[in-house]
């Protein structure tokens, strides 16, 4: 017990507030309830703890139009495409993420925010999704992500990561 008191007071310094007593907590139920059931109950309380403070924290960078961005193809146009291309980027709905786990928390807001900007814009052609910030990817993110109407592309995933949604070609990193 007397290792586990030094681990807990070092430890303050490194956990937030929350974390911090989440711990306190461990250590408390570890008396009456045994170790294991204490680890059980502290795995909750972190889960937990981690889905609100995940979810409510900044999940994107930004929405809007590929206009709005000023989101080029950095290609040479005749004048009269250039116009048509600008016309199109105006129905093209950008999200960039800015989260590291994409979850059924994360995704939520993500898609949320997409269809918010969505109602705004006549029409659109597609959603382009910006990943890059994303390491790990659940299957309830997975599943959410298949089910946006329309034309979605995925940009940006690390190699690593398996997606059943279609990724286009010139924006996989």
């Amino acid at each position: 017990l007397g290792y586990m008191l030094e681990g807990v007071v070092e430890a303050r310094k490194m956990l937030t507030i929350q974390e911090y007593q989440i711990t306190w907590f461990m250590l408390a139920m570890w008396i009456p309830l045994g170790f294991e059931m204490s680890m059980l109950f502290g795995a909750v309380l972190n889960g937990a703890h981690f889905i609100l403070r995940y979810s409510s924290s900044l999940v994107v960078s930004f929405v809007g139009t590929a206009r709005e961005h000023g989101l080029l193809s950095n290609k040479s146009r005749l004048e009269e495409e250039r116009k048509q291309a600008l016309g199109v980027s105006e129905r093209i709905i950008v999200a960039k993420s800015n989260c590291s786990h994409l979850f059924f928390g994360s995704t939520a807001v993500l898609l949320d925010r997409v269809a918010a900007k969505r109602e705004l814009v006549p029409e659109p052609n597609a959603v382009v999704l910006d990943l890059s910030s994303v390491v790990t990817i659940d299957g309830s993110a997975e599943i959410a992500l298949g089910k946006v109407p329309g034309h979605l592309i995925i940009g940006g995933l690390h190699k690593s990561l398996k997606i059943g949604v279609q990724q286009h070609p010139m924006l996989k990193s």
